[in-house]
């Protein structure tokens, strides 16, 4: 019994560092989150990729455009400072017919954001299914520079996406369920 209770002593420790490993790398924003960039000696893109993913949420919520869920996974792009956050697609959703965010796509040049992408699908069986995208993007054309948010519709069978307001787009997202 003695060997048991000093075999118990030694396992225990081990298996409470059996958790991530949080320099490996990471899959989700939540993940991402929890990940001490200074302590990994990351590359400074993974900063702002911090800083504008689960971070942002905040300012997404101010400014009414999708939040990036904590379980949505990476998919960094071979060009710099660009990231795809996108969900596994599962029995959730789409078997069911149910909408949601197919993806949120982020672009950023140093510490400005270029652009937030939330690309929102009705989730019907059928394919390809209509769908609403979101997006908050720093318009450089003006002398100015500003923030603009843009709601684009693109139904299924058409090939012309159509230019919403941001009411029509919350009665889309309403009739979605996905806002109340």
């Amino acid at each position: 019994m003695r060997y048991f209770i000093y075999l118990a002593i030694l396992i225990m420790p081990m298996m409470a560092c059996k958790g991530r490993d949080e320099c490996a790398g990471f899959e989700t924003a939540a993940q991402l989150q929890a990940t001490d960039l200074v302590k990994c000696k990351a590359d400074s893109m993974f900063y702002q990729l911090k800083r504008f993913s689960l971070a942002f949420n905040e300012e997404r919520k101010k400014l009414g455009i999708p939040l990036l869920p904590a379980d949505y996974l990476a998919e960094v792009y071979t060009v710099g400072n660009q990231v795809r956050w996108h969900s596994e697609i599962d029995d959730r959703y789409f078997s069911k017919g149910l909408p949601y965010m197919k993806w949120k796509d982020l672009e950023w040049s140093g510490d400005t954001l270029k652009y937030d992408r939330s690309i929102i699908s009705e989730g019907k069986k059928e394919h390809p299914s209509n769908t609403l995208n979101i997006t908050y993007w720093l318009d450089t054309l003006l002398d100015r520079k500003t923030y603009r948010i843009r709601y684009h519709y693109s139904p299924k069978n058409d090939t012309t996406d159509v230019v919403l307001s941001r009411f029509q787009a919350d009665s889309i997202l309403k009739s979605w369920k996905l806002i109340n």
